[in-house]
C-alpha cells in the first residue's frame, strides 16, 4: 500500500512541476510463449530476445530516467531462464514490479515471484 501511495504522490508531483519522466514502464520484452491463443496479437514467437546483460542494463536506464514501476510483460515472461535477476534487479532499483503471465511456470518459478508486487 505505501508503494502505491509513493508512486501516486510521485506521478502527481511530476504532472504539477512538469516534469517528463517515464514513471510507469511496461515492457514487452519476450515473444517467446508455451500457448498459441488465437486472439494473441503477438503472433511472431521467434523474434531475438534482448541478452541478460542488455535488460540489466535496461532496468537500471529505466530506473534512472526515474521509473517507479516495470511492468514485464510478452509473450510468458516466465520462459526467460534469468526472470530472477530481472526482477532482483528492478527491486533492487527500488521499483514496484509486477508480471503479466499465463500462469504455465508459477510453480517452478515461484522463488522469483516471491519478489514481485503484483502477479
Amino acid at each position: 500500500m505505501l508503494k502505491t501511495i509513493k508512486i501516486g504522490t510521485n506521478i502527481v508531483k511530476a504532472k504539477m512541476l512538469n516534469q517528463r519522466k517515464p514513471l510507469s514502464v511496461t515492457f514487452d520484452f519476450t515473444t517467446k510463449c508455451n500457448l498459441k491463443c488465437g486472439y494473441c496479437y503477438n503472433p511472431e514467437r521467434n523474434n531475438p530476445e534482448f541478452t541478460t546483460e542488455q535488460m540489466l542494463k535496461l532496468i537500471e536506464e529505466f530506473a534512472h530516467a526515474g521509473a517507479q514501476r516495470l511492468g514485464l510483460v510478452g509473450g510468458e515472461p516466465l520462459l526467460r531462464k534469468d526472470i530472477d535477476l530481472l526482477i532482483s534487479k528492478a527491486k533492487d532499483n527500488k521499483m514496484f514490479v509486477s508480471i503479466t503471465t499465463n500462469g504455465a511456470y508459477i510453480r517452478e518459478k515461484i522463488a522469483a515471484l516471491k519478489n514481485l508486487d503484483i502477479v
